[in-house]
């Protein structure tokens, strides 16, 4: 199963706390659905203020195919003006 990392503030403001999630998905689609059930609103907030690193790897695409031993750091998008 997937192990989720979450960034600050990102476990405290949508998951309780939570630093760690493992959740059985397949990809960075269906990983955002499932956070966006434990915590509604989520997935309208990842798309413009989170991103995802796969394996160390910064990705874009949320069609990214995640394994049983992928890891998914999430953290917030950095935005310069």
């Amino acid at each position: 199963m997937p192990r989720i990392q979450l960034m600050r503030p990102l476990g405290e403001v949508w998951f309780a706390g939570a630093e760690q999630l493992e959740i059985d998905t397949a990809n960075l689609f269906t990983l955002v659905a499932a956070l966006d059930a434990r915590a509604p609103g989520f997935a309208a907030e990842a798309e413009l203020h989170y991103a995802f690193a796969v394996d160390g790897r910064v990705v874009a695409d949320w069609a990214t195919p995640l394994t049983p031993a992928s890891e998914v750091l999430i953290l917030p998008r950095i935005s310069g003006g």
